[in-house]
């Protein structure tokens, strides 16, 4: 009850005190004494129980991708926590969100990309990585659909690729791009503006590992999270760095003849133009076209146990009909040594991203589940090897 309702009721009852003198009127007045001083002790007690309360914190950061996945189980879990819980999840890119996590910045981290072998030992034993989902990374362009010609479908070879980001192929009409598109009709000489990360980032790493994968002898620097091997232009008007996946749409959004990369379920959201790529298996497709989990089951050397090294576990550019070759495993990454009740809401946390319903919702977010048989796997895992009680 509140302050200003009790000292009402105080003052009511000092004024009937004056006029109540009959032994009826004396028992209703003892009756609202009594009334009142309950409701003294009830307001006291509340106060008391929301000083002492004390709300847990629990905060994540990394890779943009499964960011409105994981706000959405954060809403979930602190509707039904029955003691105050706040948690947060930053969405910095893949790269900053394992370097964080190694620097106790963050009570978890996410990346589509596993710690590296040297950064796993550093933790002593003392690291999971869990995957929780499984993504697709797609090139999208923003070439005027009048231009694309019958079909209105765009096809690029991994080396066609490899070119325009390396930018020794810098014009739409060069004749690598005009073999895959007979019916490509583009202004001569039409510059192509190329956009990509500026940070470290998981999305550059899945498209730098098929580019090193399908076409070695055109891109030759390998697997990297970083943009060091991308083309610049000297005008800064043709290839555009830019921080996050969202600056990154919005500059193939608003350059005409650009193309980027960013996670496919984001691209299909904003209505964007795929890239139609072309799969170890030799058909042209784009991600919608795929079957993207099926990556997963094309693996073929095992799934680590999640205290083990995941690093040699790649879904880029494996064979089979339908397989996309950009597909992506993303991780939460949590310290088995991260106890008490922060570690009980992080492990809670992260087996309702593995459970039925939290699975469940991943499609609403553009991402694919984990099989039944990897799922129970990992719940089991997570229970066995995490071992602070979940809430």
């Amino acid at each position: 009850m509140r302050q200003s309702a009790l000292k009402k009721m105080a003052m009511a009852m000092a004024a009937a005190g004056k006029t109540m003198t009959t032994p009826l009127a004396r028992r209703v007045l003892l009756f609202l004494s009594c009334l009142f001083c309950a409701a003294r002790a009830v307001s006291a007690a509340a106060v008391t129980s929301s000083a002492t309360a004390t709300t847990i914190e629990m905060h994540g950061s990394g890779t943009t991708n499964p960011s409105k996945f994981f706000w959405k189980v954060m809403d979930v879990l602190e509707e039904r926590a029955r003691t105050p819980v706040r948690m947060t999840y930053r969405a910095v890119g893949s790269g900053t969100g394992q370097t964080e996590f190694k620097a106790d910045v963050s009570d978890f981290g996410s990346g589509d990309i596993p710690l590296n072998q040297g950064d796993h030992t550093s933790f002593g034993g003392n690291v999971v990585q869990v995957p929780f989902q499984l993504g697709a990374v797609s090139f999208f362009h923003n070439v005027p659909a009048d231009d694309l010609g019958v079909g209105g479908r765009l096809n690029l070879t991994a080396c066609a690729l490899a070119k325009i980001f390396k930018r020794t192929i810098t014009t739409w009409d060069h004749a690598d791009i005009a073999a895959e598109n007979p019916n490509l009709s583009v202004p001569s000489n039409q510059p192509i503006t190329i956009i990509h990360r500026s940070d470290g980032s998981s999305s550059t790493y899945g498209i730098t590992s098929y580019l090193s994968e399908a076409c070695p002898a055109d891109w030759t620097g390998g697997a990297k999270k970083t943009p060091d091997d991308f083309g610049v232009d000297a005008t800064g008007t043709y290839a555009l760095p830019r921080q996050g996946s969202g600056n990154v749409a919005n500059e193939i959004a608003a350059n005409q003849y650009s193309i980027g990369y960013i996670d496919a379920g984001h691209g299909h959201e904003l209505g964007f133009q795929e890239i139609s790529l072309t799969n170890k298996h030799g058909q042209k497709l784009t991600s919608k076209e795929a079957d993207i989990p099926k990556a997963l089951t094309a693996f073929s050397g095992g799934l680590p146990d999640i205290d083990g090294d995941w690093s040699e576990v790649s879904l880029i550019n494996l064979d089979g009909e339908d397989v996309w070759p950009i597909t992506a495993i993303s991780y939460i990454y949590v310290k088995t040594n991260l106890t008490g009740e922060v570690g009980g809401l992080v492990k809670s946390f992260v087996l309702y991203c593995l459970s039925d319903e939290g699975q469940d919702m991943l499609p609403d977010f553009l991402f694919f589940p984990l099989s039944d048989a990897t799922k129970n796997s990992m719940r089991e895992q997570v229970n066995a090897k995490l071992s602070t009680t979940a809430w």
